[in-house]
């Protein structure tokens, strides 16, 4: 069976659920101790979640999975006491669309996550490796609910902005035509244009405020070294932070 005969399709939006067994045993951390691979599975997650709780589109650094366009949401969680994974993820567009742009985007964050389960092998920009993996654990959805499946995540961007924009054009009692227009146009154009993934997490850092940011990236770099370089190797973790933060480690 296809990714897509397990999976529903909804609109502009499609579903993926699979559940990966966690490989037993322990592995040698950097420092030499021990940690079991779901151990080691929950710091990678709670760390993720806890960069997400911090986010505020303002004064905090996202995950690179923000910019990664079209996931809408995404689901992780450690089943039958730590011994599997479940992941479902709701996305634009299709499967296997979907699978290959994270493989050649974020590879390496991936790897901190699925690199704790059985029959994980690092994609590197090997789209049909992730689709295997996928494949050999992924469980058919017989109901899937989406409220608005019409609306892909540039719909949903593009409706916020045109809020924003409006609100803005009402606070500044201004002509709501030719200046909301003109806004409008603008905000269009930014999501229509192609961008790397670089290029959209470099935007989400310009779009921060000033004041603070710098810090706050600081902040979050120290955190996400902490996190990952006691428990992967250095290569693995260095890789993900390039990813994450868009530049070489320059702290030691």
């Amino acid at each position: 069976m296809t990714l897509e005969d397990k999976s529903c399709r909804r609109g502009a939006t499609s579903e993926i659920t699979f559940i990966a067994p966690i490989r037993r045993g322990m592995v040698t951390d950097p420092v030499g101790a021990g940690i079991s691979y779901s151990d080691r599975l929950k710091r990678v997650l709670e760390a993720f979640n806890e960069r997400e709780d911090a986010f505020d589109g303002k004064h905090s650094v996202p995950l690179a999975l923000r910019a990664f366009r079209g996931i809408h949401f995404a689901h992780l969680a450690l089943l039958d006491g730590d011994t599997r994974l479940l992941f479902s993820v709701d996305f634009d567009g299709s499967a296997a669309d979907y699978l290959a742009g994270l493989s050649c985007e974020v590879p390496w964050l991936l790897n901190l996550v699925f690199g704790n389960c059985v029959g994980w092998t690092p994609v590197n920009d090997r789209p049909e490796r992730l689709i295997q993996f996928v494949r050999s654990y992924q469980v058919k959805t017989h109901f899937w609910y989406a409220h608005a499946p019409a609306l892909s995540i540039r719909d949903i961007e593009w409706l916020d902005a045109l809020r924003c924009q409006l609100e803005a054009c009402l606070g500044e009692s201004k002509d709501l035509g030719a200046e909301l227009a003109a806004r409008l146009m603008a905000a269009a154009t930014q999501q229509a244009a192609p961008r790397p993934i670089g290029r959209r997490i470099a935007q989400m850092f310009d779009a921060q405020e000033t004041a603070g940011e710098g810090k706050a990236r600081a902040v979050a770099q120290r955190q996400f070294q902490a996190a990952f370089s006691s428990i992967f190797p250095e290569g693995h973790w260095r890789e993900a932070y390039r990813e994450t933060f868009q530049q070489e480690v320059s702290h030691p």
